[in-house]
């Protein structure tokens, strides 16, 4: 049998593994900043995802199974959905909002007088690349701001269009097709393909 990627990306498996991760996503981050457990997103296989996956997807396609086979995903299809849910959850809850978040706004919630972070390196540091904490965004975001004291979202706009700038050039980098690679390069990524691959060629 051999598997196309029309047979493993089908429209029910993209829209489940969407579906699994903006869940996924909206879930662990109500764990993590509302409830304090972090450790959602932690590890190579975050539990985050594992259990979702096993209750929600791979529960419900073993029923479907027995009730009606063809009804059930199929095992590229499975594997489609976990590994879509897995980048689309890994990336934005561990990768993206723990790292660049804190880039963001640690540099002016962690100064102080006795790491001389202002003078060793703020001069280098451009504005429109961290958060200042002129508004109290920074000891906002950290601390959790009252009720009664509105978001500053004023001090967030600027850094946050120069880092979503930054990433969708990087991406758009990584989606260009490689130019300038010769044939014979192409026929040597083919052989290898052919080798390594489940169906053969």
């Amino acid at each position: 049998m051999s598997i196309t990627s029309s047979s493993v990306a089908t429209s029910r498996a993209v829209l489940i593994g969407l579906a699994l991760a903006i869940t996924v996503n909206l879930f662990s981050l109500a764990g993590s900043y509302h409830m304090g457990y972090r450790n959602l997103t932690f590890g190579h296989i975050d539990f985050g995802l594992l259990i979702p996956f096993l209750i929600g997807v791979l529960g419900p396609n073993i029923l479907l199974k027995f009730i009606r086979p063809s009804w059930g995903l199929r095992y590229p299809e499975l594997l489609f959905v976990f590994c879509l849910g897995w980048i689309g959850f890994t990336v934005p809850g561990w990768g993206l909002l723990n790292y660049l978040v804190n880039i963001m706004v640690e540099a002016h919630y962690y100064v102080s007088s006795e790491n001389q972070w202002r003078a060793l390196f703020f001069p280098y540091l451009p504005d429109w690349v961290v958060i200042s904490d002129g508004a109290g965004a920074v000891t906002g975001y950290c601390q959790g701001i009252r009720d009664a004291i509105p978001i500053p979202w004023g001090a967030w706009v600027i850094p946050v269009l120069w880092w979503f700038s930054f990433f969708a050039g990087l991406h758009a980098v990584g989606l260009c097709p490689p130019s300038g690679s010769s044939s014979r390069q192409g026929e040597r990524s083919a052989v290898l393909f052919c080798l390594f691959s489940r169906s053969g060629c």
